[in-house]
C-alpha cells in the first residue's frame, strides 16, 4: 500500500485542529501575544479597501434580496399612493347615490309638490348605475392595473 506525500496546502488527518473530539485544555496552550501581521503597510491598505469594497457590495446585494422578497414593491406603492384618490371616489359615490335616492323616495311621495317625469328619472337610474360602475372599474383599473 502506497501512500502519498502530503504537501503544506493538503493537510492530513493529523494535522487537522478539528478532526475527533474537542480538547478543552487547547485554551491554556493558546498564545498570550497576538503575533504581529507579517504584510506591509500597502498591503495592509489593499486589504481595508478591498474589505470596502465588500461590505459595500454586501449592503447592496442584501437591499437587492429584500426587495425581491417583498415582492411587487412597485404594485405595492402605487396603490398606497392611489388609496386616498379611492378613498375620495368611494365617498363621492355614495353621497351621489344617497341624493338619487333623496330625489326617487321624494318623486314617489305624491303628498309633495315635488314630481319628476319618467324621463327624468330613467335617466337619473342610468346615469347612477354608470356613474357607480365606471367609477369603481376606473379606480379598480387603476389600483390593480391590468395584467398583459
Amino acid at each position: 500500500m502506497t501512500s502519498e506525500p502530503t504537501t503544506k496546502n493538503s493537510p492530513t488527518q493529523d494535522d487537522d485542529p478539528f478532526a475527533g473530539p474537542p480538547d478543552l485544555d487547547a485554551i491554556s496552550r493558546a498564545p498570550i501575544v497576538v503575533p504581529e501581521p507579517d504584510f506591509t503597510a500597502d498591503e495592509s491598505e489593499f486589504y481595508s479597501e478591498l474589505l470596502g469594497e465588500l461590505q459595500d457590495e454586501n449592503e447592496a446585494l442584501k437591499a437587492e434580496l429584500k426587495a425581491e422578497r417583498d415582492g411587487n414593491s412597485i404594485d405595492k406603492m402605487r396603490a398606497k399612493m392611489m388609496e386616498p384618490y379611492a378613498n375620495r371616489v368611494f365617498w363621492f359615490v355614495v353621497w351621489y347615490c344617497i341624493a338619487i335616492a333623496i330625489l326617487l323616495v321624494g318623486s314617489g311621495n305624491k303628498g309633495d309638490n315635488f314630481e319628476l317625469s319618467d324621463t327624468v328619472l330613467c335617466v337619473i337610474a342610468g346615469s347612477t348605475a354608470v356613474s357607480v360602475i365606471g367609477l369603481i372599474g376606473i379606480v379598480l383599473g387603476g389600483l390593480f392595473g391590468k395584467k398583459s
